[in-house]
């Protein structure tokens, strides 16, 4: 994965009808902060991009 990763916090997406079940992930890597969309499941959780901030 990324060296030096950590995450913030999560927040469920605030768009929920286009986007319905996702979740946004903060990770702070190397001092800077990336905005992670995501869906999890039971069996795994999908990483949809990642958009640095």
């Amino acid at each position: 994965m990324f060296l030096y990763q950590e995450i913030f916090y999560t927040v469920e997406h605030p768009n929920q009808e286009t986007y319905p079940g996702q979740k946004i992930a903060v990770v702070m890597i190397e001092a800077y902060a990336y905005l992670v969309p995501y869906v999890e499941n039971n069996a795994e959780i999908f990483l949809k991009t990642i958009i640095p901030r």
